[in-house]
């Protein structure tokens, strides 16, 4: 259905006037002329107009001037003689009577409508205060206010838009305007701002529109407003600014300053609301942030491993943790309201901890002590603990908290990390051992290599029973010796994973007492009874070398003083049940028994007791980092034996190591010097970075029957290589030489010609080792230094191995 807007009515109005004032003329006329009705009857008929100009409610002249050309229209169609100046005196008295009735009954209407108007604006400001105390929600509230301000009729539209600090839309609400409001909400989202939006959100007052049309043309709502006017206002509260609101009302109500007066009361109600709801709502989040922070609190409280306490200036426990319930021995209600004496150990040490810390926490706020603590069941325990004192904001003193940790299992581990950083430095130490001894072993080797070399074949030239041949023998035999300690060496400080295989230990022995008789002074006597029927064992080579070097070294430092007789015997038993002990905590078979004993000073048994622990010593500061027992324990516990310990103190001390022996026979066997040199006459290409071995394995090599061709650099090694790779049957390399490693020469050369065999010479390598060499293609790995006949033997095997293929 077809709404009438309020200038159509206007115009029906103007219609109706002009149909009314042509029928009063018709009827004048025809009454006055036809019928000839008296003219005081005549003047009745202005009635009708006089009512017409009443309903159409126009003030000032608009009544005598219709009325004036009424009479006018009368008296040129009338045109009678009988109309006198008194006549005519008695219409301007009717005249009179219209314009003041017609004022008087226009200004009752207009006083009327303001009253119904202003009734309406204080019924929707009783309902809007109503709405405002019984809704929280901000949304609901808002819409509800503009609902009421259109429901009583005060407004024909209202709408509110609400805006953050950087005038930022945040919420809109209207009544009155359905989906024409959506283009302002677009223009605010858009951060845009009409003018009278702009113009109200800078000053306090009402914003007064009288005709939208033209005032506002930027206004997506400008052309919803014919014949209204509207009023805009901010809404704040205090010194924040939360919106505006604009409503639609009669224009001639625009400048009423009762009316504007009523419109800032509603608006400073909603921003009132808007202010308690804001306030609300910070304090709901507050009550929750409390909520979650005493949740947060007591959950972090209880799920807290240390004891945590609360106690009151009298130091009366107030709370107490799970925690500390569990490692006193109490239940809570045993424990509030009760004095924290019942976790001291006595009175004089409940005491002396509240005169030493009390004070100490009200300078500094905390105090921080170990001490010893009383759990229920009267047993005592070191504790950590830390104090801190709770003030109120005036800063008085309300009370104490006390955070406790249970301080032996933290000494444990603290005993455990000095144990783990010792041991590493340990392994740092041996590692750096390891690293020098390798470089010292290349060099020595390299040295003593030339001399064993040049010893063995000079020693060809010289008869047999002669002096000279006595002193080369000697010569030999010191620089064996001297392999044999660098070979020590390498293997006592060489790091490395247990390799169990089968192991003649009495051939291991003999090179310690070798070693122990070049390295022990002459005050200390050695004897040993090795028994070379003995079978093999499955044992690493290093980790046995280690655990009798370990226990004769012990036993020096027993004897060092005063000098003595170390004596090392091997055996071979069988052990039956009846031969078993709690303290030999074997299986019944065949074992080989180690015994070494010395002379020394003997021990106690409180330090019998404890010898084989980690790092305990009994040496004096700077001797060193403990007697190497506890390695000598877990190498014989690794390999499935057993030690023993006799001593008494100014007796000496005895052990006795029990390993399993296999049934299988060891692969190991000692050369005897009467085994013949094989001879060669291969093609062999030598190369080795020291002139002096280059020069002495040549002559010894060509000494053997090779064609030897000598290069002294890997580069010019494979450069002649290169140029004629058929022209060698064999290659000796050594393994650590500038620019170019031996292995890495053996795997260029192996590029070339797959099938050429390869001795890969070396002293010492942590880069190569005999698994890696022989994956390279290297068909043996020989130790510096090497005698003749280990290494004739050592080239042939390589080169009938190369035939039989």
């Amino acid at each position: 259905m077809r709404t009438i807007t309020e200038g159509q009515k206007q115009k029906y109005k103007i219609l109706i006037m002009a149909i009314l004032l042509a029928g009063a003329c018709l009827l004048t006329y025809y009454f006055h002329t036809v019928l000839e009705i008296a003219s005081v009857f005549t003047h009745l008929f202005y009635i009708p107009i006089i009512l017409a100009c009443v309903w159409w409610e126009k003030k000032g002249l608009a009544v005598p001037i219709f009325l004036a050309a009424l009479l006018s229209i009368s008296y040129v169609f009338i045109k009678n003689d009988s109309v006198t100046v008194f006549d005519h005196l008695r219409s301007l008295m009717f005249l009179s009577i219209g314009f003041v009735t017609a004022t008087l009954s226009e200004k009752t209407a207009k006083e009327q409508k303001k009253s119904d108007h202003l009734n309406a604006v204080l019924n929707a400001i009783r309902n809007v205060n109503q709405l405002i105390i019984r809704e929280k929600d901000r949304s609901s509230m808002l819409q509800g206010v503009c609902t009421n301000l259109i429901k009583t009729r005060g407004y024909y539209n209202a709408w509110i838009a609400l805006f953050d600090e950087s005038r930022k839309l945040v919420n809109t609400v209207e009544a009155g305007l359905g989906k024409d409001f959506t283009a302002m909400v677009e223009l605010f989202k858009r951060g845009e701002l009409v003018d009278c939006a702009q113009r109200a959100l800078g000053q306090s007052e009402v914003v007064a529109i009288k005709n939208p049309s033209s005032e506002c043309p930027d206004c997506p709502l400008s052309d919803k407003y014919p014949g209204r006017g509207g009023m805009t206002i901010r809404l704040q509260k205090g010194e924040k600014i939360y919106g505006l609101m604009v409503v639609s009302i009669p224009v001639d109500l625009i400048d009423d300053g009762e009316e504007r007066t009523l419109l800032k009361e509603i608006a400073g109600d909603i921003a009132f609301a808007l202010h308690s709801i804001e306030a609300e709502e910070r304090k709901r989040e507050a009550e929750e942030a409390l909520r979650e922070s005493e949740e947060k609190y007591r959950s972090l409280v209880e799920s807290s491993i240390d004891a945590i306490l609360m106690m009151d200036v009298e130091r009366k426990i107030v709370s107490s943790n799970q925690a500390f319930l569990d490692q006193f021995g109490y239940t809570r209600d045993e424990v509030e309201g009760r004095s924290t004496r019942i976790i001291y150990k006595s009175d004089e040490s409940f005491r002396y901890f509240g005169e030493k810390a009390y004070p100490a926490i009200e300078s500094s706020d905390s105090y921080r002590a170990e001490w010893e603590f009383m759990r229920k069941d009267g047993s005592t325990f070191p504790v950590e603990t830390i104090t801190s004192v709770i003030k109120s904001p005036d800063g008085l003193t309300r009370g104490y908290v006390a955070v406790m940790r249970d301080f032996s299992a933290r000494k444990q581990t603290l005993e455990e990390k000095k144990r783990l950083e010792v041991q590493l430095q340990q392994a740092q130490k041996m590692e750096a051992i390891g690293t020098l001894a390798g470089g010292i072993a290349h060099d020595f080797n390299n040295i003593l290599f030339p001399i064993i070399g040049y010893t063995e074949m000079v020693m060809d030239d010289v008869q047999e029973d002669s002096v000279a041949r006595s002193n080369l023998e000697q010569v030999l035999k010191a620089a064996n010796r001297a392999t044999d300690l660098v070979r020590q060496i390498l293997a006592f400080s060489r790091q490395s994973e247990q390799e169990l295989k089968p192991l003649r230990i009495q051939l291991l022995m003999k090179e310690i007492l070798k070693l122990l008789r070049a390295s022990l002074p002459s005050t200390i006597e050695i004897r040993h009874n090795i028994d070379n029927k003995c079978g093999p064992v499955m044992a690493d080579p290093t980790q046995m070398h280690q655990l009798i070097m370990n226990l004769c070294t012990n036993a020096y430092h027993a004897m060092r003083e005063k000098g003595g007789v170390l004596e090392v015997i091997l055996t071979e038993v069988e052990l039956d049940s009846d031969d078993l002990s709690p303290n030999l905590d074997l299986n019944p078979g065949t074992y080989l028994k180690l015994i070494v004993s010395d002379t020394g000073h003997g021990m106690d048994r409180i330090i019998m007791e404890r010898i084989f622990e980690p790092f305990f010593t009994t040496k004096d500061p700077g001797e060193g980092t403990g007697m190497g027992l506890s390695i000598v324990h877990g190498v014989v516990k690794s390999h499935g034996g057993r030690i023993t310990v006799y001593s008494e103190p100014g007796e000496g001390t005895t052990f006795q190591v029990y390993l399993p022996r296999i049934d299988i026979e060891g692969t190991e066997r000692e050369i005897t010097p009467t085994e013949p040199v094989p001879l060669g006459k291969e093609r062999i290409l030598f190369v080795d970075d020291e002139v002096q071995i280059v020069q002495m394995m040549q002559q010894m090599l060509e000494s053997l029957g090779y064609h030897v061709t000598a290069r002294t650099s890997s580069i010019e090694a494979l450069e002649a290589f290169h140029s004629q790779p058929d022209k060698f049957d064999l290659i000796l390399t050594d393994q650590t030489m500038p620019n170019m490693t031996g292995a890495k020469l053996a795997e260029k050369l192996i590029e070339v010609r797959p099938d050429i065999p390869i001795i890969l010479f070396t002293g010492f390598s942590e880069r190569i080792t005999e698994e890696n060499a022989k994956t390279i293609g290297i068909r043996q790995y020989v130790m510096k230094p090497v005698v003749r006949g280990e290494l004739a033997r050592a080239i042939r095997r390589v080169l009938d191995q190369e035939e039989e293929r």
